[in-house]
């Protein structure tokens, strides 16, 4: 389904792709929304003292480097695929 223009040398768009558009931005927007939200709830039923206090908690510093090291392992793996 193309669209006509009064001009002629505009070239017609498509509208598949203008819907496409669309609802990647609806959907962009509604994560946004829940990004936002989840931030909201975290930190106004954990208080931030908590979180600061877990953070230099022995056995979250080793998770921490754990998860750095896979990290850093995925990552390598990556750029050297064969």
């Amino acid at each position: 389904m193309l669209q006509n223009y009064s001009d002629p040398n505009t070239t017609p768009r498509s509208t598949f792709v203008t819907v496409v558009s669309w609802i990647f931005i609806i959907i962009g927007g509604f994560m946004t929304f829940c990004a936002i939200s989840q931030n909201i709830m975290i930190y106004s039923y954990v208080p931030i003292e908590k979180i600061q206090d877990s953070i230099n908690d022995p056995q979250v510093a080793k998770i921490v480097k754990v998860i750095r090291k896979c990290f850093v392992i995925e990552l390598v793996k990556s750029q050297v695929k064969a």
